[in-house]
Formats: C-alpha cells, sequence, structure tokens
C-alpha cells in the first residue's frame, strides 16, 4: 500500500504542477487575446489610413486637373488681354486718323468760310456766321452731323474689328 500513497502524493504534485501551467497558460492566453485585439485595432485603423489616403489621391488628381484647366483659362485670359491691348492701339490710331481727317475737313471749312467772307465783303453782303463758333448755325449743325457720322463710322468699324479679331 505505500506504493499507492508515494502515487497519490506524485499524482497530487502533478495535478498541482498541472494547475499552475494551467494558470500561466491562462494568463499567456489572456495577453494573447489582449495583443489580438490591440492588433485588430491596429489592423482597422490602418485600413482606415488607407481609405483616407486613396480618398486624398482622388482629391489630389481633382485638384490637379481643376489648376490645369485654370492654367488654359489663364492662358485664354492673357490672349485675350493682349487682345484687347492690340485693339485699345488700333482704336486710338483710328481715333487719331479720324481726328486728323476731321481737322483737315474743319480746316478747309475754315479757309472757304474766309473765303466766303472776304467775297461778301467785297460784294457788299451782311457778314456770314462763323461756322467754328459756339453759335448754332445750318452750316455748324452740317458739321456736327459729318462729326457725328465720322464717329458712328469710326465705331462700327471697331466693333466688328473687335467681333472678327476674336
Amino acid at each position: 500500500m505505500p506504493a499507492k500513497t508515494v502515487n497519490q502524493k506524485a499524482l497530487a504534485k502533478c495535478v498541482e504542477e498541472f494547475i499552475t501551467n494551467l494558470h500561466s497558460v491562462v494568463q499567456e492566453n489572456t495577453l494573447l487575446q489582449d495583443n489580438l485585439r490591440f492588433k485588430d485595432e491596429e489592423l482597422k485603423s490602418l485600413a482606415t489610413v488607407k481609405q483616407r489616403c486613396a480618398e486624398l489621391e482622388i482629391s489630389h488628381q481633382h485638384t490637379l486637373q481643376y489648376l490645369k484647366s485654370m492654367k488654359s483659362e489663364i492662358g485664354k485670359l492673357e490672349s485675350y488681354r493682349m487682345t484687347v491691348i492690340t485693339q485699345e492701339r488700333v482704336i486710338a490710331k483710328l481715333q487719331s486718323v479720324v481726328e486728323s481727317k476731321l481737322k483737315s475737313k474743319f480746316s478747309f471749312l475754315k479757309d472757304v468760310s474766309a473765303a466766303i467772307k472776304v467775297e461778301a465783303s467785297q460784294i457788299g453782303f451782311p457778314p456770314l456766321l462763323d461756322p467754328t463758333s459756339n453759335t448754332q448755325s445750318h452750316t455748324g449743325n452740317i458739321i456736327d452731323e459729318d462729326i457725328r457720322q465720322e464717329n458712328f463710322t469710326l465705331k462700327e468699324k471697331v466693333y466688328y474689328y473687335s467681333i472678327f479679331a476674336l
């Protein structure tokens, strides 16, 4: 019988070791489960970061496309600006040409008016109204109408030029 007691003592010792080992395995299992939960959270966080990164890449591509279109628009606007500058120069030249034509017509009328005054005074007619004066005479109205007509023609030319230049 003493062998049975030894066996019981050995068995009790084995059970005690098994329980101790079981506690350490349970503790390790708990640690591994905690570690696994942490890793799962990190994986979820990584997936969220990857998704956000993909969204940012798409947004970046859209922004690049927008910037390219704006660059194109800026180029068009610069072209329009240069066209406007050119048109302004042309208009200024046309104005100077019209003004010189009007001045030559006006000086011609002054010369004609002076000649008529001289002849009228020699013949004995009463003095004529000066077309260059501020009084509204029939001749002054004709000159004003000529100036308006020349100005209108110039505006038409500039308008049509600006339409066909674009």
